[in-house]
């Protein structure tokens, strides 16, 4: 209610008991924000999005790093499927031609560094570090691999020097065996074997050479079938062009056969004369077939031929060594028989023309034959 100051005037009615003390009032983003309250809120605020852009941004870069981690391991997991396809194909290649693969390491480091620029040359949009990790990658698979590369070609390269050495032995085994192969005499008489020995001396030189590529006991295997081999060769050429008893005699004065062993020795000595009786009963039949033929043939034209009678003269001595002479001597004697007997006949045949002629009925043939003039 209204009430009267003590000036007179009417005054508001005030309450009974005294106003409360004011309470500090809490600050609120409210209308009595005051602006210093106002400026203290948009710098926390500002500052709560800085650090939540902070935050963003670690996470970026974490997935972009795991990112380029997972790209660079896929390059390099995709590069080792193909350079071991690659490496297998080379394997198999090598294995038909091991002269391809002996420069194969430094070619696949070649071919490797090209590979690896493509891979980063091949996607621009890759980032720096997916640049380097991949290029770490790559080195990591190049280097292991590179020692595959290594044994590949070592391998090629033994391979190869193995080949090149079953080929030569078996390039001189045709030049032993070959129809120009040849066995003669010495002025002193025995065996020329030098075409032989050249042969061997080449087989000795390429097992040389082999040393330490060839293992020992396959240089030793080779080198034993190789001898036996040529010596058997030898032997067969000296049969060839001597008979088969010059052949057993060589080797029973040891100068064939030396790497035979001592039962092949008599195995091949025996064979050579059983071979030498078959050769003496067809050169025996043979010189006796040419003499029926050469004395028939003198028969039918009168004529004897020196290099045809030379030639019974050899065969005689190859059937019957030194008693072929006599053979030969028969032989001419009967050529000269027939001889005789044709020009025998051509007389007998010149007297029966005459007489034809002369008498050319059958009456005047009798008449001549019971009164000859």
């Amino acid at each position: 209610m209204a009430y009267n100051d003590p000036s007179g005037n009417i005054a508001a009615e005030q309450p009974s008991s005294s106003a409360p003390t004011p309470s500090l009032r809490l600050l609120s983003v409210d209308a009595r924000a005051t602006p210093q309250d106002f400026g203290s809120q948009v710098g926390g605020a500002i500052e709560g999005a800085g650090n939540a852009l902070d935050n963003f941004s670690d996470q970026m870069m974490e997935i972009s790093n795991k990112r380029d981690a997972l790209y660079a391991q896929q390059v390099a997991t995709k590069a080792e499927v193909d350079w071991r396809q690659n490496m297998a194909q080379a394997a198999q290649a090598f294995t038909l031609d091991p002269s391809k693969g002996v420069n194969y390491a430094d070619t696949y480091k070649t071919q490797f560094a090209a590979y690896q620029e493509q891979a980063i040359a091949g996607n621009p949009n890759l980032t720096q570090n997916a640049k380097n990790l991949v290029m770490s990658h790559l080195n990591t698979v190049g280097a292991s691999m590179f020692e595959d590369a290594l044994h590949l070609q070592a391998k090629a390269s033994t391979d190869w020097s193995v080949q090149s050495f079953q080929n030569t032995a078996q390039n001189l085994d045709k030049i032993a065996n070959s129809e120009g192969a040849w066995v003669g005499y010495k002025t002193d008489g025995s065996l020329d074997t030098t075409y032989f020995d050249n042969v061997r001396e080449q087989h000795m030189q390429m097992t040389a050479n082999a040393q330490g590529i060839v293992p020992d006991a396959a240089r030793r295997e080779e080198n034993l079938r190789f001898n036996i081999q040529t010596d058997k060769a030898e032997i067969d050429t000296v049969t060839a062009r001597f008979g088969a008893g010059v052949a057993a005699k060589g080797i029973v004065d040891g100068t064939l056969g030396t790497s035979l062993s001592i039962p092949q020795r008599q195995s091949q000595i025996y064979e050579l004369q059983s071979r030498q009786h078959e050769d003496t009963n067809q050169a025996i039949t043979d010189f006796h077939k040419s003499v029926q033929g050469y004395v028939l043939g003198v028969e039918a034209s009168g004529q004897r031929d020196p290099v045809a009678e030379t030639n019974l003269n050899n065969k005689a001595t190859l059937a019957y060594g030194s008693d072929g002479v006599g053979y030969a001597a028969k032989a001419v004697r009967e050529a000269g028989t027939a001889e005789d007997k044709f020009q025998a006949q051509q007389q007998l045949d010149q007297i029966s023309a005459q007489i034809e002629n002369k008498y050319p009925t059958k009456e005047a043939k009798n008449n001549f034959l019971i009164f000859p003039s």
